[in-house]
């Protein structure tokens, strides 16, 4: 499935079109079953506590995005030295999710209240900055998200803001939601350490 989905995004880098462009490749993320997202995953973590099976699914479906990440960058790479064009990768999340005990099994969902679902991956990879790596820390709101996709692109409109989403700038406003999260009176979801449970 994977090398079908690449083989559609290569043909669509073979078009001629000159002027920028914006290609959209939206994966099936890594729930509601990540057991059922890794079936077709050669190299996916084993755990010997049948009760972590669901929490390495999980993790494993983090690695085949990461790889997935990875050989998207390798093909935009390849063009651009054919062609000269450079390139950007945007990936982000929806949602983030926390994990609960059920009947000594750990699994992950979004069906209880967290500021953690709140909290999720922003990457951008730019061809000219290859050998910059900057982690930012400042909090961005999703619902500045369109100002900010348009701005990354190039887009100016009167009726958008100049909105940076990799400024490393506090949002000036979120329109309520920081108070929104902050209201959420669920305890911290603490990291689980899978490394002892692995095969």
């Amino acid at each position: 499935m994977l090398q079908s989905f690449l083989k559609s995004f290569r043909a669509a880098l073979k078009d001629p079109i000159r002027q920028s462009r914006l290609i959209v490749l939206h994966t099936i993320g890594s729930h509601p079953d990540a057991c059922n997202r890794i079936i077709d995953f050669k190299d996916p973590y084993r755990v010997k506590d049948k009760n972590y099976e669901y929490l390495a699914c999980y993790v494993s479906s983090i690695k085949k995005t990461d790889d997935f990440i990875s050989r998207v960058y390798e093909i935009l790479s390849k063009e651009e030295l054919r062609t000269g064009r450079p390139f950007s990768i945007i990936y982000f999340s929806d949602h983030g999710q926390v994990h609960k005990l059920n009947d000594g099994k750990v699994l992950l969902n979004n069906n209880v209240a967290s500021k953690f679902h709140y909290d999720i991956p922003l990457i951008k990879i730019d061809s000219d900055n290859k050998d910059l790596r900057l982690t930012l820390s400042s909090e961005k709101s999703g619902l500045n998200f369109t100002e900010g996709l348009a701005n990354w692109m190039g887009i100016r409109n009167p009726d958008l803001l100049l909105y940076d989403l990799f400024d490393g700038k506090k949002d000036p406003t979120d329109f309520g939601l920081k108070r929104k999260i902050e209201s959420i009176k669920t305890p911290p979801d603490p990291t689980i350490d899978l490394s002892s449970h692995l095969q």
